[in-house]
């Protein structure tokens, strides 16, 4: 099947940023060893959501109006070795959320590029699709968590109003003559502690959530997803994140009625199942 894509500026950041992120990093290659996982995961997804995961064929290089995506099929045993990661992410997403983002094809893929940059995700509203590197940053588990939901909440995002980079009433949260800095993400792909967790910003996760008001909101719901714990302690000492997370609460529900309050219990209990035992 021919993949073709409208790229967006933004994708998440570097992965060298998370070199010393190793306590809740596992590698993939041995989970790659598991006999009681299979591609067949793959395919109950795929039906669950209705969307296509695709793998292999894919049709690089994809020509947009503004340059080329390039990539590369990974190998099978790279697939194997990322989808139990993948499906356990994925499947926290209730089906109604999908399909109000009219998200219809994931891409699993290596060295995905736009215009001769890396990048570790690429969301294409245009045609519905989500693009994923899966094999740059497969030994850290909490980066690939972080990349597949910053940048699926892109999706969101854009059609929970038809905007991405504005949201007057977030602006209204930040601190006073605060400004998102010019040049959004694709500025400091090569910056290296950009997305480091860091006080240093008040009001804001890092310093690549100072890049936009896009990058901020999806900073803030990748870290609601993953690191629940992190974000309880953040927020009862910085009073902008915890009305960030209050916000994005109250975004979330409004735009899908699913992500209630049952929906935070579910990915808290799966917070816990990420604890070393």
């Amino acid at each position: 099947m021919q993949i073709r894509s409208i790229l967006l500026f933004f994708s998440y950041i570097p992965i060298s940023i998370f070199s010393s992120c190793s306590a809740t990093s596992s590698t993939y290659e041995d989970r790659a060893q598991n006999k009681n996982t299979s591609i067949d995961e793959l395919q109950q997804v795929a039906i669950t959501y209705q969307i296509e995961i695709l793998t292999s064929n894919l049709d690089f290089p994809v020509r947009t109006t503004h340059g080329l995506i390039e990539g590369k099929a990974a190998t099978e045993q790279q697939v194997r070795a990322y989808q139990p990661l993948f499906v356990k992410e994925f499947s926290l997403y209730p089906p109604e959320l999908i399909r109000l983002t009219k998200l219809k094809r994931i891409v699993f893929c290596d060295e995905l590029s736009f215009a001769g940059q890396r990048r570790n995700a690429i969301p294409d509203f245009e045609h519905d699709s989500l693009y994923l590197d899966i094999v740059r940053g497969m030994k850290n588990s909490l980066y690939m968590r972080k990349v597949l939901h910053h940048d699926f909440y892109h999706m969101i995002d854009y059609r929970d109003d038809g905007k991405l980079y504005n949201d007057d009433r977030w602006l209204l949260l930040n601190p006073p003559q605060f400004q998102y800095t010019p040049g959004g993400g694709k500025s400091v792909q090569n910056v290296a502690d950009t997305s480091v967790l860091t006080d240093k910003y008040p009001g804001f996760l890092n310093h690549y959530s100072t890049m936009g008001v896009e990058e901020d909101k999806a900073e803030i719901f990748a870290h609601m997803l993953v690191d629940g714990s992190y974000m309880t302690r953040r927020a009862s000492r910085d009073d902008i994140v915890a009305t960030k997370v209050e916000r994005m609460t109250e975004l979330l529900e409004k735009f899908c009625p699913e992500m209630n309050s049952e929906f935070w219990k579910k990915i808290e209990k799966a917070e816990q199942d990420h604890q070393p035992r």
